[in-house]
């Protein structure tokens, strides 16, 4: 069976619920169309329903309602208002339940080839969230955001700017006071807006996860982080290009 058979079951019922206004989906629907297109071969039903049971499991899909009783029918599905926040990811390409078109698309978007500690770190975070792992994820994901801010301090050395390293994680007031006089307009607001308040955010979360304290990350909290860190990484990758260039 394929490895992204889950994925390929939120995409079809995305279809039918965006695309041709069916949210009620008859569940042996489901498992025909994947025999017939050649997803699952017909001894793997088992398999398929297996997967099937814990997209359901995660929250992804649920019994629709029938509309005149009111009632749970166990024999259709639609998908949860969490399953179409996947579903529309997945059909741009920046989901994290989908490994290979998130990190292609990583690596697509900056404008540099992807740091190989940055990818280790991502790979490991989305692979940890796949198994419910949020603090886990969100200590590898604000990992490899530091990594990224590191490399972008060392092009920033490189630009005769002084600052020194460990004072990145302390003040952003002072790294932004040093390092805006050399960008344009578009860079500051780049800065302001799209990389300090997002490290900040994922470093304060990271640091909380990693911690031996009380501390609770939800799944739709390290799911954005994630969604949003390609967004991050572009933003570092172009401040790192106009330096370059500015030489």
């Amino acid at each position: 069976m394929k490895d992204n058979i889950k994925n390929d079951i939120i995409a079809f019922f995305y279809d039918l619920q965006t695309k041709r206004d069916n949210s009620r989906v008859w569940y042996k629907s489901v498992f025909d169309h994947f025999v017939k297109n050649g997803s699952v071969d017909s001894r793997e039903l088992k398999s398929l329903g297996e997967v099937f049971w814990g997209l359901i499991h995660d929250g992804v899909l649920m019994p629709s309602v029938t509309p005149m009783s009111q009632r749970f029918d166990f024999e259709h599905y639609t998908l949860t208002e969490y399953g179409l926040l996947l579903g529309r990811d997945l059909e741009q390409r920046n989901s994290p339940c989908d490994y290979q078109c998130f990190m292609a698309r990583l690596k697509s978007i900056i404008e540099e080839p992807l740091d190989e500690v940055i990818e280790s770190y991502v790979s490991e975070a989305i692979r940890a969230y796949d198994k419910g792992c949020w603090k886990a994820s969100t200590v590898m994901l604000g990992c490899a955001s530091e990594r990224a801010m590191s490399n972008l301090m060392e092009q920033i050395g490189s630009s005769g700017i002084s600052i020194e390293e460990k004072n990145l994680f302390k003040s952003f007031d002072e790294l932004e006071r040093r390092i805006t006089p050399v960008l344009n307009d578009e860079g500051k607001r780049i800065f302001k807006h799209e990389i300090a308040p997002t490290f900040s955010s994922l470093r304060r979360s990271r640091n909380d996860s990693g911690h031996p304290i009380k501390f609770e990350i939800t799944k739709d909290e390290i799911y954005s982080y994630l969604t949003l860190f390609p967004s991050f990484l572009r933003a570092i990758s172009k401040i790192k290009d106009y330096l370059i260039r500015k030489k």
